[in-house]
């Protein structure tokens, strides 16, 4: 394979795994909304709930709670927040209106991150902010010093590397290729 063809792995990856999911998510929509008109398929849907919860995870959609309030008996009442996915499948009328919409919501960001694979802005973004996106890959917030000061770093030594090739180009061409044979 040519240096060019390594180019299109991570994009036709992207797409490929965003269509998988998007196809999983339009499947769990149909098969929530016929459990809720007919109610056939629950042992079916409730087998699926870690598909349902996955799908949501790779979508980044996070989970919703709703506030209840039940009776536990001589007159006390429990009020609590219950989890949205925790409940899945549910035919409650409050559940399975925020259940469909996380659903739909997972479904737009995987038609979206099929989309934004064909634009070539995100990939310049892409490569600009680098080390925002490892480290916010790896669980650090975006409000964190410290990915601050990698992407700064980034920066200075992008700038330099980029000016360095401009000003000697013919240097950084031999030392890019005498480099491999100095770790022999």
């Amino acid at each position: 394979m040519s240096q060019i063809g390594y180019l299109f792995i991570v994009p036709l990856y992207k797409i490929a795994s965003n269509a998988f999911y998007l196809y999983r998510t339009c499947q769990m929509i149909d098969d929530y909304n016929y459990w809720l008109a007919y109610g056939d398929n629950y042992v079916e849907l409730f087998e699926r709930k870690r598909i349902f919860e996955k799908i949501l995870s790779k979508a980044d959609v996070n989970d919703k709670f709703l506030p209840i309030t039940q009776p536990t008996g001589y007159g006390q009442l429990a009020s609590f927040k219950s989890s949205v996915i925790a409940q899945f499948p549910s035919n409650l009328e409050a559940y399975a209106h925020i259940t469909l919409k996380m659903l739909l919501e997972a479904k737009g960001i995987f038609k979206e991150r099929i989309l934004e694979t064909f634009n070539p802005i995100y990939w310049i973004e892409l490569a600009i902010f680098l080390p925002k996106h490892t480290l916010m890959y790896l669980g650090i917030k975006p409000d964190n010093v410290i990915l601050k000061l990698l992407q700064l770093v980034w920066f200075i030594l992008a700038g330099a590397y980029s000016l360095l090739l401009v000003l000697y180009p013919d240097a950084f061409r031999l030392l890019i290729e005498r480099l491999p044979s100095s770790f022999r």
